[in-house]
């Protein structure tokens, strides 16, 4: 992580302290500009034009700050003066929260997981309700403390060190808990993916409409594929539970880097998915306007020449 001293935008020239003034990306773009009021006008400036234009050296504060504010904005939408830095950027936390579901669902995962190392046995997909009641049966759950010795002693710690994996375990679970946030996140996407097919088949009059959706649905199946090959690919790599236990601290770096090109995706979509959870298929009721609206943000955000990154 950066050796960061200041966990706030701090920033001292005066430029920062007009009105308005607020980081984010120009629209469309991941180009970060400061936007200050101008009399009845919001002025935008670059950041290189920052430093040209009003003296800051590469060494200063506040230019080192406007780096900052580059990598900050992958985590936040906005950003003002005197804002905290987010703790992806101090410390590779997360600076989101989740619920507590999320971590007992990923609880339930690893118990079985080390029950099943033991009996070698695989569940396969199975229901959250499944899971819950699996895991909560006491064979389970003394399958479970069996794996935790046997990981202890694979990794030559012994049963009187066992609390050593217990604590890893634990690091593990808050780690993959946002990753489980994420795919509840996920599937309100995929819910915009399935009102726009609903939409088309009562609206198929509306020969317009229709091909606006036909172009949103080509526009982000690209998108909606590579999100989906991110949660795999994770899956993937902690499948293994010794493996996942012994090479803790290398898994967690692959989580935090895939939750965070996650949360980073889900917060363009944030908008969009916030307008179709509310809006009915129904004519007459701003839905023509919204596949509107959605079309131009896909072709905006997601063009077919986009290169994605899996984590």
């Amino acid at each position: 992580m950066n050796n960061i001293s200041n966990t706030e935008f701090n920033f001292q020239h005066k430029l920062f302290q007009a009105e308005g003034a607020c980081f984010s990306y120009a629209q469309g773009t991941k180009d970060p500009h400061l936007y200050v009021q101008m009399g009845e006008n919001v002025a935008a400036l670059t950041l290189k034009a920052i430093r040209a234009n009003f003296g800051l050296t590469p060494d200063s504060e506040d230019s080192r700050l406007l780096d900052l504010v580059t990598s900050s904005l992958k985590f936040v939408k906005r950003i003002r003066p005197g804002d905290s830095i987010p703790t992806e950027v101090l410390d590779g936390t997360a600076s989101w929260s989740i619920e507590d579901r999320h971590r007992q669902l990923v609880e339930i995962r690893l118990t079985i997981a080390l029950a099943q190392w033991i009996t070698g046995e695989e569940v396969g997909n199975i229901d959250t309700a499944m899971l819950i009641k699996l895991a909560e049966d006491p064979e389970t759950k003394k399958r479970a403390q069996e794996g935790i010795d046997k990981i202890a002693n694979a990794m030559k710690l012994g049963k009187k060190k066992r609390k050593m994996v217990i604590d890893i375990i634990a690091q593990l679970t808050d780690e993959l808990s946002y990753i489980e946030a994420l795919k509840e996140h996920f599937s309100k996407i995929k819910l915009v993916a399935v009102k726009l097919k609903k939409t088309r088949s009562k609206m198929g009059e509306d020969q317009s409409l229709c091909d606006d959706i036909d172009r949103i649905q080509t526009l982000i199946a690209g998108p909606l594929s590579e999100y989906q090959s991110c949660f795999k690919s994770l899956e993937g790599q902690t499948g293994d539970i010794l493996n996942l236990v012994k090479s803790s601290k290398m898994q967690i770096q692959r989580i935090r880097e895939t939750r965070d090109n996650l949360r980073s995706y889900f917060m363009e979509w944030e908008e969009i998915v916030q307008q179709w959870a509310g809006q009915a298929i129904e004519a007459n009721c701003g839905l023509e306007a919204l596949v509107r609206d959605t079309y131009r943000f896909v072709a905006t955000n997601f063009p077919l020449t986009r290169t994605w990154r899996t984590g």
